[in-house]
């Protein structure tokens, strides 16, 4: 069966309505009911309401088809912008991560070091050991609080010297939810991986000496 354009198929519904009016006019003069003069009227009112319905429902179809093509696009967006940030949380699991995570609405802020395992015959599957920053040198002042297993499940170590009530161990759990079940972080926490300082190479995790390059002090300086 041959298919016939958009255009085709207008032009044809156009032929099929005038003669189908044609028709009942001749039938209706040859029974003396309208005169010619008048045929010729309508005909022309017929013609310009007809094609004016037309653009109009051409118009609302391309309007149609825009939003459709922008709903589109915005969802595609949302899409690729979930998966880059789901991509920096399984960052946090590469093997040496060094990592902060900053909450804007409270102000808390944590630094962590993430480290997988080496196979050994107490941890014969790999897992990554969770320390927490608690001092000024950004590189050794790490207390360990405990590690991930392989099934993104977290084991409080006993004998950390920081509880597993503290609010930095509680908002790497909840981290760690986040990470297993998949769900990007709220607009409200930010999670930043370790930079350089661009003068000196020592280690940035404040988030504002990541975004400016610098550490505190080579900031000053400059």
């Amino acid at each position: 069966m041959r298919r016939i354009s958009r255009e085709g198929w207008r032009r044809r519904k156009i032929a099929e309505y005038y003669q189908r009016r044609d028709d009942e006019r001749i039938q209706k003069r040859e029974d003396n009911m309208i005169t010619p003069e008048y045929v010729e009227w309508e005909k022309a009112q017929e013609r310009a309401a007809f094609e004016s319905k037309m653009r109009r429902d051409e118009a609302l179809e391309k309007q149609s088809q825009v939003q459709q093509r922008k709903t589109m696009a915005d969802t595609s967006n949302q899409d690729s912008a979930v998966p880059a940030q789901l991509k920096d949380l399984m960052l946090i699991f590469a093997g040496n991560a060094y990592f902060t995570i900053r909450n804007n609405t409270t102000g808390n802020r944590f630094t962590f070091r993430v480290s997988v395992s080496k196979p050994n015959p107490q941890f014969p599957n790999p897992v990554h050991f969770v320390s927490v920053l608690c001092g000024p040198d950004n590189r050794t002042n790490y207390a360990y609080i405990g590690f991930v297993s392989k099934a993104l499940q977290y084991r409080h170590a006993v004998k950390s010297i920081i509880t597993e009530q503290a609010v930095s161990v509680q908002a790497f759990k909840w981290l760690l939810a986040r990470v297993a079940t998949k769900q990007p972080l709220p607009p409200e926490v930010q999670i930043w991986h370790e930079g350089r300082c661009c003068r000196c190479g020592r280690m940035l995790t404040v988030p504002e000496s990541i975004e400016h390059g610098l550490g505190p002090e080579c900031y000053g300086r400059i």
